[in-house]
């Protein structure tokens, strides 16, 4: 006969009638005993994990598993101790999606802040670089011109600061995107070294540039990025060299597969960085000492920047340095297919600074082509009427969106300059109306020139029906770049 214990759940046969029965009987109560004693280790350990888990889960609240956990009649208690810790779990992952979401909106709301900033700053400032670039193209004398070019210089340091408090902004974001064009790596350090012609000059610095023998003579990758990081140190090393020479040398890698890589090294013969500045010098916010600030200026951001936008081209970015002798940087990025080498050179000297702005510009000449602007700002209005003049361009303006709809109407026009925030009707609705005309404008080249400069912005141009994109301030290259292809495409 068999008996069943409900209070250990053991089960063994009948009373025993004999010593071998007393033995077996023995051996299968052991037996049985073992199990539940195992059976009750795993139980055991199953709690102890449970209990581990919750205390890790909730430091911060470290009475959590001196709490017993109802247990409902007829409930095992490791399912008790689940069923509160799946309850706990829920509250905590409420209570953090909910704080997810004011930090959503909370970085949403900074955005936004920058970008109102951004925009309320860039459009006086357009006026002002605008303006003294056409000042520049008048006669004057060398003391004015030269006054003029420090007014200049200012407004250029503004906008340094400004895109680089924007770009810092972008980069924690991931909101910059990269973009691929075909553009002479040469020409484009040469370009870099004439922006800062006049600071070297002030300073008695000599500017140099080398390339390598195998540099070719066009690359496809992201021209104004490397230009940036390029700018970036180049500058840099003109504000921390006193006396001497700042030399770029630029040469392309061995490609490895379908990979090449461009290397740029810049040195110079300044004050040098400390070593143990050298650790941080990447980070935002960062300069040696609070005295560079002062005396110096800057925000700290550009090499933080620089090796930001180095990554996201696929290179790196380092730097050695020996207090008083001077400093290297050296980054690479990946470029796309090169063509065959084509040059090599030296530049000692490079053109000083000053002259008239529209110089280079010279052919590119609208050669009377009417020009429709929308603008609602006067000082922008009148910036851009000028300008547009002396390229050649005949421009009929528009002080707002709906405006812009009606001449565009009423008349042909081959370029449309847009404006996005305006009364009435903004750009963008204003160039969706337009796509809509019978006449020759429906099919004109609209190019948004813009206070807003995020790649979203730029997004939202384009699928409202723009062909293309300048930033405020206008830069002349830029607005050259925009108009030669007009040209290109109707010629």
């Amino acid at each position: 006969m068999s008996q069943l214990k409900p209070s250990t759940g053991l089960s063994v046969s009948g009373a025993p009638g004999s010593a071998s029965e007393m033995q077996a009987w023995n051996a299968q109560l052991m037996a049985q005993v073992q199990s539940l004693r195992e059976d009750l280790a795993r139980k055991d350990q199953i709690i102890l994990q449970l209990n581990r888990i919750t205390s890790e889960f909730f430091a911060d609240c470290p009475d959590y598993t001196q709490r017993i956990p109802f247990v409902r009649p007829g409930e095992d208690p490791i399912i008790a101790v689940v069923r509160s810790v799946v309850s706990s779990l829920r509250k905590k992952i409420s209570a953090l999606e909910a704080a997810n979401k004011e930090v959503s909106a909370a970085l949403k709301a900074k955005d936004e802040f920058i970008a109102i900033v951004s925009h309320e700053i860039r459009t006086p400032l357009n006026g002002i670089i605008g303006m003294l670039n056409v000042l520049m193209d008048s006669e004057m004398t060398e003391e004015q011109a030269g006054h003029f070019q420090m007014v200049q210089d200012s407004a250029s340091q503004l906008l340094t600061i400004l895109n680089d408090v924007l770009d810092y902004s972008k980069l924690k974001s991931r909101k910059i995107r990269l973009e691929k064009r075909v553009f002479d790596p040469e020409q484009l350090v040469v370009k870099v070294l004439r922006t800062f012609a006049g600071a070297a000059d002030e300073k008695k610095i000599s500017l140099e540039y080398t390339v390598g023998e195998n540099l070719p003579s066009q690359v496809e990758g992201d021209e104004m990025r490397i230009g940036q990081v390029l700018s970036n140190l180049v500058g840099n090393a003109i504000k921390f060299t006193e006396k001497g020479k700042v030399h770029i040398n630029a040469m392309l890698l061995e490609s490895k597969g379908d990979r090449s890589m461009l290397r740029f090294k810049i040195s110079d013969t300044g004050m040098g960085i400390p070593l143990d500045r050298q650790q941080r010098m990447f980070e935002p916010f960062t300069q040696q000492d609070a005295s560079i600030s002062r005396r110096f200026g800057g925000t700290g951001l550009g090499l933080a920047i620089s090796k930001s936008l180095v990554q996201q081209m696929g290179g790196e970015i380092w730097a050695e340095s020996v207090v008083g002798e001077g400093t290297v940087f050296r980054f690479t990025v990946e470029i796309g297919e090169v063509e065959p080498p084509a040059k090599t050179g030296v530049v000692a000297a490079l053109p000083q600074r000053g002259g008239s702005p529209f110089a280079s510009l010279a052919s590119y000449r609208g050669n009377g082509r009417r020009i429709l602007l929308a603008e609602d700002n006067p000082v922008n209005q009148k910036v851009a009427r000028l300008t547009l003049e002396k390229l050649g361009y005949h421009p009929i303006i528009a002080e707002n969106g709906r405006q812009a709809v009606e001449i565009a109407a009423a008349e042909e026009f081959d370029i449309i300059l847009m404006d996005l925030t305006m009364p009435e009707l903004d750009g963008l609705e204003a160039t969706k109306e337009i796509r809509k005309l019978n006449n020759g404008s429906a099919h004109a080249r609209i190019i948004a020139m813009t206070g807003h400069v995020f790649d979203d912005d730029r997004e939202r141009c384009l699928q409202a029906g723009m062909d293309d994109y300048i930033s405020k301030p206008v830069d002349l290259a830029d607005l050259q770049r925009a108009l030669a292809d007009e040209v290109a495409l109707t010629s």
